[in-house]
């Protein structure tokens, strides 16, 4: 992936007043497609379903295009596109060999991308103001309970639940008290004393009215006789009565019993230094095509050449991955190569890195020997390839500096005398001189 530059612009962005497909632009970089969460008003939509992307792993942002049908109904409808990076690493650095610049370089932008979207959401988070004193404050939420508000407690250093959902009673107290009012802390309930005023004074009794013309209104009704004898039955309808009300729903049944665990997945063998490739089963000596792998013989066991693309599956250039290959190791052993059935592990193939790679236009050649296999893959097969490195401590180094010379050893003891030589011709006589122990011992090694 290539590198990207993180602009210090919001993670979001709105747009109102249309109801167009797009494209709608954003200012800010994601990685990949998914990297985004798009809604018209509240209502989260769905990549691919409503809308597609573009823009994914470039600097200066990019943009997204409703789907067919699903641009927004009507110019009052808000479109929010904002970045929502999943915070998670999906990439591990070799411990030995080629040091991955460009995958550094995308982590980091991650990591800053992430950062963003951390700081837009505090934004709008309260916050204290940067000058409050700490004083020992207590930031933690107090339990919830219905109906309460937060506010700060009596010291200012932590907060307390309190009422929001208030009701009033009233009542009477007695005449010449003062009114009285009260909360229930608990409730929440205002009670209010009202003081009852003093009975005024009687009146003066009024003249007598005139006599009515007018007739008085009619008495109540007297108490209702006793009831007469019941008639006989009459015939029976032949109008169906109304229906009665539906019963009450009775209780639901006891929950059955947990059905069987269903069989395991398929285990599959892709993991560890591995890159995904769809098999070819072409022998030509030639490009293989973006994510395809081929060999340079149809018999697997014949197999001195593997012709690699330099994109994976994902169209994802790992060039740097496979010139590494050969980067360590003796002259005829480089590393293993391990290439397998990403969903059948019994098919597989191994083979020794046993020369340099040969690059070539859109692919490399890497010069292998076979060491075993299992079966062979089928045209477009998705295989992993794996790469075991072998150890640097299989080149020999250099010859190490000659040491400086040891000390001289002690005289051994004296060898066993020579045998006799033959006797030469007598020699003139001389002078009679005299005979010591060191001239017997230089005659002795003389001879």
């Amino acid at each position: 992936m290539a590198h990207i530059t993180i602009s210090d612009n919001d993670p979001r962005v709105q747009i109102t007043g249309t109801t167009s497909l797009g494209p709608h632009a954003f200012n800010f970089e994601i990685f990949e497609d998914a990297d985004i969460k798009v809604y018209q008003d509240d209502t989260l939509k769905t990549l691919t379903t409503h809308y597609t992307v573009s823009g994914a792993g470039e600097s200066g942002g990019g943009s997204i295009t409703f789907t067919s049908g699903n641009a927004p109904s009507s110019t009052s409808v808000v479109i929010t596109i904002r970045r929502d990076i999943a915070v998670s690493r999906s990439t591990d650095f070799a411990t030995s060999g080629s040091f991955q610049i460009d995958s550094l370089n995308t982590e980091l932008d991650k990591l800053t991308a992430k950062v963003a979207q951390q700081e837009f959401n505090i934004r709008r988070a309260p916050l204290l103001k940067p000058t409050t004193v700490n004083a020992n404050l207590d930031y933690t939420f107090p339990e919830p309970v219905a109906y309460k508000g937060l506010r700060w407690n009596s010291s200012a250093n932590a907060l307390e639940n309190v009422h929001l959902n208030f009701s009033a009673a009233v009542s009477t107290v007695s005449v010449g008290n003062p009114a009285t009012a009260s909360l229930n802390t608990t409730t929440g309930v205002f009670t209010f004393g009202i003081p009852t005023g003093a009975t005024g004074a009687t009146g003066p009794t009024g003249p007598t009215g005139a006599d009515s013309s007018v007739a008085g209104p009619t008495g109540p009704t007297g108490p209702t006789g006793p009831s007469g004898p019941t008639g006989p039955a009459g015939a029976d309808s032949s109008v169906a009565g109304p229906t009665g009300p539906t019963g009450p729903t009775g209780p639901s049944g006891s929950t059955g019993p947990t059905g069987p665990t269903g069989p395991a997945g398929a285990t599959t063998g892709f993991g560890g230094d591995t890159v995904k490739y769809r098999f070819s089963t072409t022998t030509t000596d030639s490009d293989p095509s973006s994510g395809n792998l081929r060999y340079n013989h149809g018999t697997v066991a014949s197999v001195d050449k593997i012709f690699i693309d330099d994109e994976n599956i994902d169209s994802v250039d790992v060039t740097a991955w496979i010139n590494a290959l050969d980067d360590v190791g003796a002259a005829d052993n480089k590393g293993r190569l391990r290439i397998f059935k990403l969903t059948d592990s019994t098919k597989f193939a191994h083979f020794t890195i046993d020369a340099a790679n040969t690059s070539a236009s859109g692919y490399t050649k890497i010069n292998v020997a076979h060491v075993a296999s299992n079966s062979t893959f089928s045209n477009a097969d998705e295989i992993g390839v794996s790469f075991v490195q072998a150890s640097e401590s299989s080149v020999a180094g250099p010859t190490g500096p000659t040491g400086p010379t040891g000390p001289t050893g002690s005289t051994g003891p004296t060898g066993p005398a020579g045998p006799t030589g033959s006797t030469g011709s007598t020699g003139p006589t001389g002078p009679t001189g005299p005979v010591t122990e060191a001239t017997a011992t230089a005659l002795a090694i003389a001879l």
